[in-house]
């Protein structure tokens, strides 16, 4: 329906109505700001069963330039900034066991288990959109238009915390026995562990972008612009090779529950407000086109006179 109605539009018109034909807009520059819930999405979290991908209320700026050919169609760039994506994930129990050695070389496994943990993930991200947008003019002033095209995310600022209740307890087959709260050797019991850092992410990550909205010219180069639209990358942003346990070899680091993930995804929704300067005057004119306006005026006005006689 959309490709009907922006690419086999006919006009139909009698001998009194003469087509429309509007002077091709051409190239804008433009600013915006905007109102978006943004969410990071782990999928297949080893050690989260209980992965909450919370959205959260973000602020977005952009620029943008662009480059319309006809009324109906343009090509468009920009650069957008969101302050903020974020997660939140909680695990009520955690356990699990690692072998390894004591200082004096014994084989030992370590059993370890945990309570109320969480994390909180937070991604600032400055994301370049390439799009094509489709345009039907509704009358002289207002339009409503369908954009979308590829985004390029490109990380800016990237942290987590974690913490949690934690108790380790070390077992030695060869002596069949079983260290338990003995923190003065490494096996503490309910230790409160808190970890921050950054998440390994990908330089730039692949996405896809469409918004719908309406425009109104309030001048003949100042544009108006309101739109909804939808983002979401399409490649993981993650940069971990492979998915980790949820603490280090340094059981009183926790790592971040993306690097237990198998893929992670940004993804955001929202409103956006800009307005949009064009370098000549978006116009239309409703005559027909011969070698100059004067004879155009004149085959109009001719018409029009053995039209109504």
């Amino acid at each position: 329906m959309i490709i009907l109605i922006f690419y086999f539009e006919h006009e139909a018109f009698s001998q009194n109505n003469l087509p429309e034909r509007w002077k091709q807009p051409g190239m804008f520059f433009g600013a915006g700001a905007g109102l978006v819930y943004t969410q990071i999405i782990n999928k297949g979290t080893q050690s989260f069963s209980n992965e909450l991908p919370n959205r959260k209320n973000s602020f977005v700026g952009s620029i943008e330039a662009g480059y319309f050919f006809s009324k109906d169609i343009g090509f468009i760039a920009g650069v957008n900034y969101y302050s903020s994506f974020s997660s939140y994930c909680n695990l009520e129990t955690y356990q699990n066991q690692y072998n390894t050695f004591d200082v004096e070389n014994d084989p030992y496994e370590l059993r370890v288990t945990g309570s109320d943990i969480e994390e909180t993930q937070q991604i600032d991200i400055l994301s370049i959109p390439v799009c094509i947008s489709l345009r039907k003019p509704l009358n002289t002033t207002i339009s409503f238009f369908l954009q979308s095209g590829i985004n390029l995310f490109v990380p800016l600022i990237n942290r987590y915390q974690s913490g949690g209740i934690f108790s380790y307890k070390g077992y030695f087959p060869a002596y069949n026995v079983l260290l338990e709260d003995l923190p003065e050797y490494g096996f503490p019991t309910n230790l409160s562990v808190v970890s921050n850092g950054k998440v390994e992410l990908k330089p730039i990550s692949f996405g896809a972008v469409a918004s719908a909205g309406f425009d109104y010219l309030i001048q003949k180069r100042v544009q108006l612009v309101l739109a909804a639209y939808y983002d979401r990358t399409l490649t993981s942003v993650s940069n971990y090779s492979s998915p980790d346990e949820l603490l280090s070899s340094e059981t009183e680091q926790i790592n971040s529950t993306m690097s237990g993930s198998n893929e992670t995804k940004l993804q955001s929704i929202g409103i956006k407000f800009s307005i949009r300067y064009y370098l000549s005057d978006f116009t239309k004119f409703k005559y027909y086109f011969h070698p100059t306006p004067k004879e155009n005026l004149r085959e109009y006005e001719r018409k029009r006179n053995k039209f109504l006689h």
